[in-house]
C-alpha cells in the first residue's frame, strides 16, 4: 500500500489521504482508507479481499496529515494577520 495523495471525491466536504494497493490477485486500484483507527483497509474492486493499512502506511499518512493542518493553520494566521 503505497500513499498517493490527497483527494476529494463528488459531494465530500473535505479531502481523505488515498493509496495504492496492489491485491494479491494481481489488481492494482486507488482507495481511500476505510474503518477505524487500528482497523483501517481498503477492500479490491475484483476479489473483494481487504488490504490492511501496515504502521509504516499509518505513521506516513498521520505525518503528512500533521504537515496539512500545520500550513493550513499557518496560512489561515497570515490572512488573519493582513486583515488585522
Amino acid at each position: 500500500m503505497k500513499f498517493v495523495g490527497m483527494r476529494t471525491k463528488e459531494g465530500w466536504s473535505g479531502s481523505l489521504p488515498f493509496y495504492r494497493v496492489k491485491c494479491d490477485c494481481g489488481e492494482v486500484y486507488e482507495d481511500y482508507l476505510h474503518g477505524f483507527e487500528r482497523e483501517q483497509f481498503t477492500t479490491c474492486p475484483k476479489c473483494g479481499m481487504n488490504a490492511y493499512l501496515q504502521d509504516d502506511d499509518r505513521l506516513c499518512s498521520e505525518l503528512l496529515l500533521l504537515g496539512f493542518v500545520l500550513f493550513i493553520l499557518a496560512w489561515m494566521f497570515l490572512l488573519v494577520s493582513n486583515t488585522a
